[in-house]
């Protein structure tokens, strides 16, 4: 396996640990959202505490998050945003992205885990 087809198998694999936060917008009329250049939106998840401080604390407005302390939650959550909302972006950062489409999210949320063993 070369490097290049490596990095792209382990980018291509998520791990949600609960709780995960997601930011609501000053106004509470929805979720921080990135823009992508098809003119769809990601939304904006946070996969600790601590993430969860550091994106508020780079914030000009009074945005504040929302504790998703179960798979429940979430799977609740991405069922009820916009159209408009087709990706989930964990943990935003500009030197590195993992935005996926919200079907994959959703299915994984709904699919039964494995034992291990």
């Amino acid at each position: 396996m070369d490097g290049e087809a490596f990095f792209d198998d382990l980018y291509s694999q998520y791990l949600v640990h609960f709780p995960c936060f997601a930011v609501v917008l000053a106004d509470g009329q929805g979720f921080a959202t990135e823009p992508a250049g098809d003119g769809t939106e990601s939304l904006i998840l946070l996969t600790d505490a601590d993430l969860a401080e550091r994106y508020l604390a780079g914030s000009r407005s009074r945005e504040f998050t929302a504790t998703l302390g179960s798979p429940d939650l979430l799977t609740k959550l991405l069922h009820r945003l916009p159209p408009s909302i087709t990706h989930v972006t964990f943990d935003p950062d500009p030197r590195f992205h993992r935005r996926y489409p919200i079907d994959v999210i959703r299915d994984s949320l709904t699919r039964p885990m494995k034992k291990a063993g």
